[in-house]
């Protein structure tokens, strides 16, 4: 089929298929245990059928959510837009954001 994206992680535990013990190559290629049955082999090539390699994972998505916040931020900040409130309300959240 084709690459792996970062998202497919994330769509193999919302399949409830991790944890099981398989693997997989950047390449689309999958080592998969002896234990595993065959439903759980075509289960984990079904998500891998329905995947799209370049479907941003949620850590991406986050982060680049917080970088458009805080650009939007710094540039309030620099025409003096922005409320000393406001700005210590947006940077707590996107701290917060970040380390979680």
């Amino acid at each position: 089929m084709g690459n792996i994206g970062p998202s497919f992680g994330e769509e193999i535990a919302a399949a409830g298929l991790a944890g099981f013990p398989f693997s997989w190559g950047g390449d689309g290629t999958f080592e998969f245990a002896p234990a595993m049955t065959q439903a759980q082999r075509d289960a984990v090539r079904a998500v891998y059928a329905a995947h799209d390699p370049t479907r941003e994972s949620t850590r991406q998505r986050d982060e680049r959510t917080a970088k458009d916040r805080l650009l939007a931020l710094a540039a309030r900040l620099e025409d003096g837009s922005a409320t000393a409130a406001e700005t210590k309300e947006a940077l707590a959240k996107l701290i917060w954001r970040m380390v979680r």
